[in-house]
Order: C-alpha cells, then sequence, then structure tokens
C-alpha cells in the first residue's frame, strides 16, 4: 500500500472526527483487525455522506472531500469501508483485508 494513500485514510477519519464531535467529548479509537474511529454526533443523509463535495454541516471548514477520498481509497484496495450513525455516535470503520 502506498504510504500517503494509508496517511489519507488516517488523517480524513481521524480529522472528521474530531471536527464534528461535539465540544469536550471522547473520541474513541480502536485497532484490531479493522481500524474505528467513533464520536459523538450524528449523520442526516447517510446515503450521500461519502459523496464528492457534500458536508453535513455547513458550519464546519473542509470542502465535502475527505469521506469521498476514504471510500475511493479502500475502493482501490478492496478495503472494507463502513460509515454509520447509531445512538447519537458516529462510527467509522475500516477493514485492512
Amino acid at each position: 500500500m502506498d504510504k500517503e494513500d494509508l496517511i489519507r485514510l488516517f488523517d480524513n477519519l481521524l480529522s472528521n472526527a474530531i471536527k464534528y464531535s461535539k465540544p469536550n467529548k471522547t473520541i474513541h479509537v480502536k485497532l484490531n483487525n479493522y481500524f474505528e474511529v467513533t464520536n459523538e454526533g450524528d449523520i442526516k443523509n447517510i446515503k450521500n455522506i461519502t459523496k464528492k463535495f457534500v458536508r453535513e454541516n455547513k458550519n464546519e471548514g473542509g470542502f465535502g472531500i475527505g469521506l469521498y477520498i476514504v471510500k475511493k481509497i479502500a475502493e482501490n484496495y478492496n478495503f472494507e469501508f463502513s460509515i454509520y450513525s447509531n445512538d447519537g455516535k458516529v462510527i467509522s470503520k475500516l477493514t485492512l483485508s
């Protein structure tokens, strides 16, 4: 795997969790057979969240391409990528198989 692609994957997932988490809340990171980031929040439109230039929160910075990049890199390397919202938490999971 290209080193820059790996950095982009982890950087985008972590920076999204930081950017969109509520202030003074804990972000959980797991590394096992997968890389998982969990933060407090909610995704309103899960079907569009990984599309290019889609942003859930217009008040935060960014261009809406971070999760699109994660999805494309994951597809390129045949990794499994999922993002979902459950009980006030957003979970991003990347399985490097």
